[in-house]
């Protein structure tokens, strides 16, 4: 590998990561019905870290809170879209503002997807499909949709293993070298050692003291 891409892998697929998503990926096959919500919120926030991390090499830019100072905003709709339609396959390239606002969005602010269901259907080559009630003559309340986890899971580990692929083999290396100008060169919010080191600076001395061994 090119320097630019060793470090992108370096920082970002660490064993740890990569031993998660592993992990994850057996998890659900034994507790589907058990775990949905949380199999579900995992596979978004794959899809949100590695699609952060791809949307700041390939735009050459990276998204900030209003803040003072700004601080880095990794996950976003844009990204979350951008990984999916280049990693994804079609048709369901074109569903990243659909999952994003249906089913991710309503999973993190309001604990469930936005009128929706959810099943583990692993016969199915399905992601998401749209049920009508047709005795509701209001078209803007007479949808329920539903994603297929199992599906997700399937593109979304694909995803994350075709672009550490092509940052191995030296395929994406001006998008690599984007990512180490905005977020390695200078550490920012996703220095963990920095981020660590400030939250207990800002703890009272008596708090520090309780949870340093």
């Amino acid at each position: 590998m090119n320097v630019y891409p060793q470090k992108v892998i370096d920082a970002f697929f660490q064993a740890f990561y990569h031993e998660r998503i592993e992990i994850a990926k057996g998890v659900g096959k034994t507790y589907n019905r058990q775990l949905d919500t949380s199999l579900l919120t995992f596979w978004f926030s794959v899809i949100d870290f590695y699609g952060g991390i791809y949307y700041v090499g390939k735009k050459n830019k990276k998204e900030t809170y209003r803040s003072a100072p700004p601080n880095l905003k990794l996950a976003h709709k844009e990204s979350f879209k951008l990984f999916i339609e280049d990693f994804f396959p079609s048709p369901e390239n074109k569903l990243g503002e659909f999952l994003y606002t249906i089913f991710r969005s309503g999973l993190v602010h309001q604990l469930s997807p936005k009128k929706a269901g959810l099943v583990w259907q692993s016969e199915n080559p399905k992601l998401v499909w749209i049920k009508i009630d047709s005795s509701n003559s209001d078209i803007t309340s007479n949808k329920v949709a539903t994603i297929n986890i199992h599906r997700l899971e399937f593109l979304a580990h694909g995803a994350y293993i075709e672009f550490k692929r092509k940052i191995e083999h030296d395929e994406i290396n001006s998008v690599c070298e984007n990512i180490f100008i905005h977020l390695l060169e200078k550490p920012d919010g996703l220095e963990d050692g920095i981020t660590i080191h400030n939250q207990f600076q800002n703890l009272p001395p008596d708090i520090q003291s309780t949870i340093m061994e």
